[in-house]
């Protein structure tokens, strides 16, 4: 089990990744400055106080980032292994959407052209 101050590095490192300052951070999570400055150094404060912290930045009681399991969208049918996440699924339509705008371009300036 890590010490309380490792703990607190990977709390700041985390809260610094997600482009948190401490001002911030502490507010979201519902603690003062001063407390979440004392979480990070590794100090003794009260585990709520910790949790709250962890809580925020989606890290468990190790300070190591919690993996969320994937979400995916409902569709008609039985579902199948090897579904993609809501993620993957919204990229994949946003990338048909730049593809039929990239055609509905080509053909709006062969229909200007007119034929050749």
């Amino acid at each position: 089990m890590p010490s309380p101050q490792e703990i607190g590095e990977r709390i700041r490192a985390e809260r610094i990744r997600q482009r948190f300052n401490v001002k911030r951070a502490a507010a979201e999570a519902g603690i003062s400055r001063d407390t979440w400055v004392k979480v990070e150094a590794g100090a003794s404060v009260h585990d709520t106080k910790r949790q709250a912290a962890l809580d925020l930045l989606k890290l468990d009681a190790d300070g190591v980032p919690i993996k969320e399991e994937p979400t995916y969208v409902s569709g008609p049918g039985e579902r199948v292994e090897g579904g993609g996440s809501d993620d993957e699924v919204l990229r994949a339509i946003r990338a048909m959407h730049e593809d039929i705008r990239t055609l509905s371009e080509r053909v709006a300036r062969l229909e200007e052209d007119g034929p050749t």
